[in-house]
């Protein structure tokens, strides 16, 4: 598959005869290289090609009035924000926020609150205080690992958007995050892929309760994805371009075929059974 000699079509076939064998060997492989295949550190131009304006690395949301990503990327922020219960005048922690999609959607209107951003990289954290400064933020603290907070910070909010599903090892989940909750305070998480219906309210036990929950429509994240994988293709020399002092010209055409892969088994998964099998679900936990 990752020759390109094949086709579109043939490779979705392929596919979506893996999502319905997930024990299958070859199910196990391709879930390792796609993981592999996001862990890579790229540059911020790869994602400014192929995400929407806001480099929301996960699933839009497309109400019948959105014609494109960027409309899609600015209604599921909206939608984040009032499910959390975000207010003016609070405390707010990110975990996991990539390339500061729903920070900078914060700062930018909510200028009255507080945050921090967690990324995983030191190049997002960089590329958030960049922004931050360009557009004139002054309430956004971006970290790389939450280990330099303070032990005894407290918020009012804490999020995590399409982080929990990639801790599958960590027993305790995200048990800890309820000792950063002041008295009162509500954590939110997405998680991108997991059953509807799973076990994820009863690993949130210790110290939190869960008030509310939605499951998102698998549909959402695979036009999200279509999305992505077109805008990958309209700037196909632009992203080689990229690629090359990355993986060298000789993989550059490789890697390429890789993301194209990876996008497409994705919108296929979500878009599984009209979309009912797998999803987007949001849950919000209130502190006890």
């Amino acid at each position: 598959m990752e020759s390109g000699y094949l086709p579109d079509w043939l490779i979705r076939i392929g596919v979506r005869r893996l999502w319905v064998d997930r024990a299958n060997p070859p199910f196990v492989t391709l879930q390792t290289q796609f993981a592999n295949i996001e862990h890579a550190e790229l540059p911020v131009g790869f994602f400014q090609n192929v995400l929407g304006p806001r480099l929301h690395y996960s699933a839009g949301w497309w109400p019948d009035e959105a014609r494109d990503l960027e409309t899609a990327e600015a209604a599921m922020l909206a939608l984040i924000c009032e499910r959390a219960e975000l207010g003016f005048d609070q405390d707010i922690l990110e975990l996991g926020c990539g390339w500061g999609s729903l920070t900078l959607w914060l700062a930018e209107f909510y200028p009255d609150s507080r945050f921090v951003a967690v990324s995983t990289s030191r190049s997002q954290r960089d590329f958030i205080e960049a922004r931050c400064r360009e557009r004139g933020f002054t309430n956004v603290r971006a970290t790389v690992g939450p280990n330099d907070l303070a032990a005894d910070r407290r918020f009012d909010r804490v999020l995590s958007v399409a982080t929990f599903e990639r801790r599958p090892h960590d027993p305790g989940g995200l048990h800890p995050l309820h000792g950063r909750l002041k008295l009162g305070g509500k954590l939110f998480v997405q998680t991108d892929g997991l059953q509807p219906g799973g076990d994820l309210p009863s690993r949130f036990q210790h110290g939190l309760k869960l008030e509310d929950q939605w499951p998102c429509n698998g549909r959402h994240y695979q036009r999200t994805l279509e999305a992505w994988l077109a805008n990958l293709d309209q700037q196909r020399d632009t992203i080689l371009a990229l690629f090359r002092p990355c993986y060298g010209p000789d993989q550059a055409e490789r890697w390429l075929q890789r993301w194209r892969i990876l996008f497409m088994a994705r919108a296929e998964r979500f878009g599984r059974r009209a979309g009912e099998r797998w999803g987007v679900s949001h849950y919000r936990f209130s502190s006890t």
